[in-house]
């Protein structure tokens, strides 16, 4: 299993209390998706002029996400999350 998130941001540069709003919820809801998928995290968020930032990790991503400082900046306009199950190889 695994649980498949993200935000698209319309209209101009964020300010900094949008962008912190975004970012609250979009934790929580990596959180909370643990339950489907506690094996590994990643994370994508696209800037307005293409720049990608990745982070992954191995953790939990209740532990993983508290390790990124920022997520969501003033040009960020979509970010993409994945929570992963590891399921053991039948033998």
């Amino acid at each position: 299993m695994c649980t498949i998130g993200g935000v698209l941001i319309f209209g101009d540069r964020l300010d900094v209390d949008r962008a912190r709003r975004i970012e609250e919820v979009l934790r929580m809801v990596i959180v909370k998706g643990e339950e489907r998928g506690r094996d590994s995290f990643g994370i994508v968020a696209l800037s307005r002029d293409g720049e990608l930032n990745v982070f992954k990790s191995r953790e939990r991503p209740s532990i993983a996400v508290n390790r990124i400082p920022s997520i969501i900046g003033e040009d960020t306009v979509a970010v993409i999350f994945n929570n992963r199950l590891s399921r053991p190889r039948s033998m």
